[in-house]
């Protein structure tokens, strides 16, 4: 993340060094107002009491009182005597200020549980603190460390954990919440606690990104950058985007590889890699630069840009200028989608509109849309995870399987198993013919719109949910494939061995139908 920050975020960035540089001025000022009366009185006062410094200084310190220990006095010593109560005045409204905001945290954190601490440096902090207004507590005091909701976003990972440490591990409160943002820490053993939920702003991006912009049919993506934004966005849209039994996307990756295809290294159980797949995903990674290989990017549906901010203004400009074409020689031409990563989407516009007939420029992964309360705490998206487990426990139960796991007490591997297939809700609602987008997700389907999807479903016939069930599979598989898990008949969650890793046709009834509750019970698991 901090690579990121040191080239990225500039408004922001802007915006927090101005207002600091406010505040510092008016400290300054109120300092240089308070202390005036007295530097101009003790000056005054030397030559009446013949440069007695000791008579000077208490002579000056009474002004703050009003009183003046003289009867004859020179024009600095007046100044000073009229300039006294002002100075007073103002240290009297600095102190009530003072008590009157520790007052205002205090209230906000004690007197509602939707109060927020937002701790950090980070330039997304502060941006953050922008966006909660109100809701946001001083964090100068250290009662905001009482808030109901406490979040923790540092440029690095041990300061955010150190902090975490220090001030809040073993000190909360039934009704808290941490909230700890993590580029690269294993979020195992902090998430055991279910009151700590690790956010990482490269996923929100990703998954802001494939709920506003989904595939639901075979495509050819082209991301250009790979680093942490690039490589998230791959992992989610492997998961996102399956919508078929037989077909899939391709992908192409320009940016350096190895160290991803390093931590998944089973992708080709279920992905062609570097080769063409008909009946899949295919996943081709180019050594090579990106402007080498401008077939590729003419042919390709859809390019996402995922460097830094200044790298993606300079990439966009080459491929306007490289790649006129349509990705169609066919007479009606559609519009290749070219999609860029930046911090402030008012940037894009300014330089590129919207783009032309032969290509659409959209701006994503804004720090306004990626660093908000909604996505960083996720409760609707985690209350839906959390009813597809419970969804699960009750299958289980059918088959005479007790003791479960609730959901406080899952690893998180399996909880964000069932965030993943939280995630697909909108390519499943499109598979049952329902369009429905990102915000009418998250602002609540009507009762109207959810009777129709329950009705929709009972209505699907034996074949119908035979191809659904195969999609679900496939998705459920993909997910276990990117975190190298592997076939096996005897399961063993601590080898990441899974006896379901099977094609569908081989799967038991039982097996099989296990994975049309997603379906089954889709109306219950829409309603926030």
């Amino acid at each position: 993340m901090q690579r990121d920050n040191e080239n990225n975020d500039f408004e922001v960035k802007e915006r927090r060094e101005r207002v600091f540089s406010r505040q510092i001025a008016l400290r300054i000022l109120k300092f240089i107002l308070i202390l005036a009366p007295f530097v101009i009185g003790f000056i005054g006062y030397l030559p009446l009491y013949n440069y007695d410094y000791f008579w000077s200084v208490y002579s000056a310190v009474r002004l703050y009182g009003l009183e003046t220990d003289v009867e004859e006095v020179n024009f600095l010593v007046e100044l000073a005597r009229w300039l006294a109560p002002f100075a007073t005045a103002g240290a009297a409204i600095t102190l009530i200020k003072k008590f009157q905001d520790s007052i205002v945290v205090w209230f906000k954190v004690l007197k509602t549980f939707d109060s927020y601490a937002v701790h950090g440096d980070s330039v997304y902090a502060f941006h953050l603190r922008e966006k909660l207004g109100k809701r946001s507590v001083n964090v100068e005091y250290s009662l905001a460390l009482k808030a109901a909701n406490q979040i923790i976003i540092f440029d690095e990972d041990k300061e955010a954990i150190e902090f975490y440490n220090k001030y809040l591990n073993g000190k909360l409160t039934q009704n808290q919440r941490v909230h700890i943002h993590l580029n690269n820490a294993v979020r195992e053993n902090l998430e055991r606690e279910n009151r700590i939920h690790i956010f990482n702003l490269y996923e929100n991006c990703a998954r802001i990104y494939w709920q506003k912009y989904p595939i639901f049919e075979p495509k050819t993506v082209v991301i250009i950058g790979f680093t942490e934004f690039g490589q998230k966005i791959l992992e989610h849209g492997l998961l996102q985007n399956t919508f078929s039994i037989d077909k899939g996307v391709e992908y192409h990756i320009f940016g350096d590889s190895r160290e991803f295809r390093a931590l998944h290294y089973r992708l080709d159980s279920f992905a062609a890699i570097n080769m063409p797949n008909p009946k899949g995903d295919a996943i081709y990674f180019h050594s090579d630069p990106w402007y080498g290989s401008l077939d590729v990017l003419n042919k390709a549906d859809r390019i996402i840009l995922c460097e830094s901010n200044d790298d993606n203004i300079a990439i966009l400009s080459k491929i306007i200028s490289l790649c006129p074409m349509s990705n169609s020689t066919a007479k009606e031409k559609p519009t290749k989608e070219i999609y860029i990563r930046t911090d402030t989407e008012s940037l894009v516009s300014t330089l590129f509109g919207t783009g032309d007939d032969s290509y659409r420029i959209i701006p994503f992964g804004t720090t306004e849309e990626i660093c908000t309360p909604e996505y960083i705490i996720n409760d609707n998206l985690l209350n839906r995870a959390k009813r597809i487990h419970e969804v699960y426990i009750d299958q289980q139960k059918e088959k005479g399987i007790g003791h479960l796991e609730k959901w406080e007490c899952l690893p998180a591997f399996k909880r964000y198993s069932n965030v993943s297939q939280a995630d697909h809700i909108i390519v499943k609602l499109k598979l049952l013919g329902f369009d429905v987008n990102c915000n009418m997700l998250e602002e609540g389907l009507s009762e109207n719109l959810i009777s129709r999807i329950k009705a929709k479903i009972e209505s699907l016939d034996p074949h119908e949910i035979e191809v659904l069930l195969e999609i679900e599979h496939i998705r459920w598989s993909k997910y276990h494939y990117l975190y190298n898990w592997e076939y096996s008949q005897v399961r063993c969650d601590a080898e990441r061995k899974h006896n379901c890793l099977k094609p569908f046709a081989d799967l038991s009834d039982f097996d099989k139908k296990k994975d049309f509750a997603a379906y089954e019970y889709l109306s219950e698991i829409l309603r926030n």
